[in-house]
């Protein structure tokens, strides 16, 4: 399953949504982002320091 515009990081990807053997998955297209169902790890926004 595919959806438009929606990578957490790039914020423009296509996040691809897929099941494989070793458990389901979503990945993004365009900036290759990957997150698994074992993934516990969370995104923090960069911000500039100066």
């Amino acid at each position: 399953m595919l959806y438009f515009n929606a990578c957490p990081k790039c914020k423009k990807g296509t996040i691809e949504y897929s099941e494989d053997s070793a458990g389901k998955y979503i990945s993004c297209l365009m900036c290759g982002f990957n997150k698994n169902s074992q993934s516990s790890t969370k995104i923090s926004k960069k911000t500039k320091i100066s």
